[in-house]
């Protein structure tokens, strides 16, 4: 969890730092050289639009470890991402920096803490980070290490995202985030590159890793596929992730 007391020194609390993950669009490159340039300049495109949105703003190391060692700052106005001079010194900053995909997009987890809210920070940043391709993505829990629990079927938009996680995380006295998304699944009836058929959108739970499976199997008297009564009122079933079909199958 993020600490209480981080940052108080900036004007920031606990309630301003928040974890997204990141999508920057980055060209291929040859050589680990070029590798590391390209990835630098495409984080520093990203934090100059986050100062000029909030000059406050700050990225702090993602893993508690490094962010209890005062001699690791935090990337600021004062301490850029110019002054970072490795990969591994950026994913210090920017976890689980993936590989480029086919569309030249690589992801990352962060932690990013201003003075205004997300959606303030979006209303003057969405048009820079739209020219750039990039995104900006909250969290739905806030745990260093995180895994999916599931998904629930015949979920609504009406069900709000905050209401189900506090909801939920009494129902299992842990932390659990809901998030609206896309549902992962293999369709292999779609084989043309061009045949993309329509993305189906459901509310999906993560929870801390270590807490995923305990959590799963405690929400099973709830969204079971024998429940007849639901904690909201609204019918519900709790599909597992689709790596965790694949593993159960086996």
């Amino acid at each position: 969890m993020l600490d209480k007391a981080i940052h108080v020194k900036k004007g920031l609390t606990r309630n301003h730092l928040h974890r997204y993950d990141l999508r920057i669009k980055v060209k291929a490159t040859k050589t680990e050289v070029e590798e590391f340039t390209a990835l630098q300049q495409a984080f520093m495109k990203f934090f100059d639009i986050c100062l000029q949105a909030d000059q406050l703003s700050i990225i702090p190391p993602y893993f508690e470890l490094d962010r209890k060692d005062k001699t690791v700052l935090d990337l600021s106005s004062k301490f850029s991402v110019s002054e970072l001079d490795s990969t591994a010194l950026l994913k210090r900053y920017f976890s689980r920096l993936s590989a480029w995909n086919d569309k030249g997009n690589v992801y990352c987890s962060l932690i990013l803490g201003q003075n205004v809210s997300f959606h303030e920070f979006m209303d003057k940043a969405r048009l820079a980070l739209t020219k750039l391709d990039y995104g900006l993505f909250p969290k739905a829990c806030d745990h260093e290490e995180t895994s999916d629990v599931g998904w629930l079927l015949y979920s609504t938009h009406q069900q709000d995202e905050e209401r189900m996680s506090e909801m939920i995380s009494k129902l299992v006295n842990k932390n659990v985030g809901v998030k609206w998304r896309p549902i992962h699944y293999n369709d292999r009836s779609h084989k043309e590159p061009g045949d993309n058929p329509p993305r189906t959108y459901a509310l999906h739970l993560e929870a801390s890793t270590n807490k995923a499976v305990d959590i799963r199997l405690k929400l099973s008297q709830w969204y079971g596929s024998s429940s007849r009564s639901f904690p909201d009122g609204t019918k519900s079933r709790l599909v597992p992730p689709f790596q965790t079909m694949l593993s159960f199958s086996h």
